[in-house]
């Protein structure tokens, strides 16, 4: 290490410009401390070289959601001779979660074994934490030496000061290994668990979204973040037509088209989840439970005040908790059926109102143990079901920055369905009474043209070429004789 230090500080100002150059500010200042490690660890090498350290091992250890990093310093006549780093790779399927559920000593009884297993041990091996079966292994490694070998914690002096230093070369280590910005998502995951108090990482993330003008087309979006990356290929849509009124029994995939198919109450789909997982209740008796619930949560948290406010009607947000009612139960009925996966945080687009709906719903199916928070629009707020306040993040905090971008996936993925179900219903209107046009040319025009205007400015060998010349000709001919 005392050879190649020059070379390799020449090495890390390389990047460090190169990556200014091209404004990868957090890389360079990374590289930035990268350097004065390097240089820290050889200032300490100088010291340490008249302190009669002797022989010994240091351990350093930096554990989170992505891996574990270890950094091993030889120490050898009170100089560092060689620099070892142990990582783990984060890909492994379930790693993360196995990670998530060991301990400090469980990283580094298993690192101390694994690094001793081909090359001696000195008389001290110092460590950040005490391994597991610390006795176990001395006496293991004792034995393969010939003499006692001995693993020790420092608390303080230069000792610590070098386990410390170890710690910062793993942390370093680390970001490099498993990247940076893979590393801060896990941060912000780590942050919110913190900030809401979770019992495991909300490594998987669903969030909900209602679109409407007016309560025409309602429309609802679940998009899925799952460990600080979006999934879009478990992102779901859903057609909401609210209590009383049939909506379809099941969801449409990101990928999948508008569904024309059979149609079902939802009051049936709320009797059959109870019939399935709880106590069952009469159709009539659904429909009153539910509207009853979602007029108590408006009473509760003055939805009706706060919509008239804003000059929206009160059966508009009304229809906006039916809404969120409705489609939460829908996708964890779902769940239920297939065996999950079950996410580890609910994020709802909205307030104690939006929230309570769905709760509610969660009841409903016997996992009111699903944690569920809500963000408000504007004061960018988070509600939760067991805290009378809100509460607020710094805008500038990692944990609020990844549930607003999750959210406005959302609303992104929410406003262009509800966008393309009203032309659909638009073009499905207007061409409703041309001869030959069926649900399923409706959707090959749409699919084509984009939009009603789409299709009135295509041409008869353009229509033709979707629709046949006999159907072209009735649809120009509907259009010709409509201004």
């Amino acid at each position: 290490m005392r050879r190649g230090r020059v070379r390799l500080i020449k090495t890390l100002r390389q990047r460090m410009v190169e990556a200014s150059e091209h404004e990868r500010f957090e890389q360079a200042a990374q590289l930035r401390d990268a350097m004065r490690t390097v240089q820290t660890l050889h200032d300490r090498q100088q010291k340490m070289a008249t302190a009669e350290l002797g022989h010994r091992d240091v351990f350093g250890l930096k554990r989170g959601p992505a891996g574990v990093a270890v950094q091993i310093f030889q120490v050898r006549s009170g100089r560092v001779v060689e620099r070892v780093e142990l990582g783990t790779e984060q890909e492994r399927e379930g790693f993360s979660r196995a990670i998530a559920a060991t301990s400090d000593g469980e990283v580094l009884a298993a690192a101390i074994q694994q690094f001793y297993e081909l090359r001696g041990a000195p008389p001290e091996i110092h460590a950040p934490a005490e391994p597991d079966e610390r006795e176990a292994i001395e006496e293991y490694l004792s034995a393969r030496a010939g003499r006692r070998v001995k693993i020790l914690v420092p608390q303080r002096g230069e000792k610590r000061g070098f386990v410390d230093l170890a710690n910062r070369n793993a942390a370093l280590a680390y970001q490099t290994r498993f990247n940076q910005a893979r590393a801060a998502q896990y941060d912000a995951l780590e942050t919110l668990q913190h900030v809401l108090s979770l019992p495991t990482l909300p490594r998987r993330i669903e969030c909900f979204d209602i679109s409407t003008i007016q309560g025409s087309e309602t429309v609802a979006s679940m998009v899925v973040c799952e460990d600080g990356r979006m999934r879009r290929s478990d992102y779901r849509k859903y057609r909401i037509r609210g209590v009383g009124r049939s909506v379809p029994d099941t969801h449409e995939r990101n990928d999948a088209s508008t569904s024309s198919g059979e149609e079902a109450p939802l009051r049936r789909s709320v009797l059959d989840t109870r019939e399935g997982y709880g106590p069952s209740a009469s159709a009539g008796g659904d429909e009153v439970a539910l509207r009853r619930s979602v007029q108590d949560t408006r009473e509760r948290y003055g939805a009706s005040a706060s919509a008239a406010g804003r000059g929206a009607p009160a059966e508009v947000r009304n229809d906006d908790f039916e809404a969120m009612h409705e489609v939460v139960l829908r996708r964890y009925r779902k769940l239920l059926e297939l065996g999950g996966p079950f996410p580890d945080l609910v994020l709802i687009d909205g307030g104690k109102g939006q929230l309570s709906a769905a709760y509610a719903a969660l009841e409903e199916l016997g996992l009111a143990n699903l944690v569920a928070i809500g963000i408000a629009k504007k004061e960018e707020l988070l509600f939760t079901r067991d805290r009378d306040d809100a509460i607020a993040l710094a805008p500038t905090d990692p944990a609020l920055l990844l549930i607003q971008r999750i959210r406005d996936e959302a609303h992104r993925f929410a406003v262009t369905f509800h966008r393309r179900a009203r032309t659909m219903r638009d073009l499905r209107s207007e061409l409703d009474h041309v001869t030959g046009i069926g649900p399923r040319r409706r959707k090959t025009l749409l699919t084509t043209f984009g939009s009603l205007a789409g299709v009135r400015r295509a041409t008869r060998e353009e229509l033709a070429a979707v629709v046949g010349p006999k159907t072209a000709d009735a649809v120009l001919a509907f259009f010709a004789s409509r201004p």
